[in-house]
């Protein structure tokens, strides 16, 4: 069965919060970048059964900001994870949360940091793309989720951001 992985590094974050890193919220500009993905994927009719995001702020709050846009597009967007072991900054680490996947989930999107989601989509698909705040990766893969990683066929289907960068590779 033919897979999306939708790989989203979280959006601008507010760098004059003092707190930990994990409570940084995103900014302005953020809040601008994260409310274009949610339009771009309904665009291209892609639209997640599975989500997970980190557990820092400004993870959930860029899909919050894209499941907003779904919604008000009339879609229901999923519910979405946090999972503390998608605040990594290893790709090889979070390769294990894709390979974790719900197997039933054909499109699934995950909201992380860099460099785990610029690692990631190398080691999936060979290809060294920038992921900048509030880019997006769309590789996709005939294989289950538990066997990505294992020199399986992942191809690159569209990377950049969807502010009028994303560009189809």
């Amino acid at each position: 069965m033919p897979r999306t992985l939708v790989l989203v590094r979280h959006a601008k974050s507010d760098w004059s919060f003092t707190g930990p890193d994990l409570e940084r919220p995103i900014g302005k500009r953020g809040r601008r970048q994260a409310g274009a993905i949610g339009p771009w994927l309904l665009g291209r009719q892609i639209m997640p059964q599975a989500v997970v995001t980190s557990t820092a702020v400004r993870a959930r709050q860029t899909w919050a900001l894209i499941a907003g846009s779904l919604t008000a597009a009339g879609v229901i967007p999923p519910e979405a994870a946090g999972l503390a072991q998608a605040y990594t900054f290893s790709g090889t680490s979070l390769l294990g949360v894709v390979r974790d996947l719900p197997g039933q989930a054909r499109t699934a999107l995950i909201v992380g940091h860099n460099p785990a989601m610029q690692e990631l989509t190398a080691l999936l698909t060979g290809e060294l793309v920038p992921m900048t705040t509030s880019s997006v990766a769309v590789i996709g893969t005939a294989g289950p989720w538990a066997g990505l990683g294992d020199g399986g066929a992942a191809r690159l289907l569209w990377a950049g951001r969807p502010v009028g960068q994303l560009s189809a590779s």
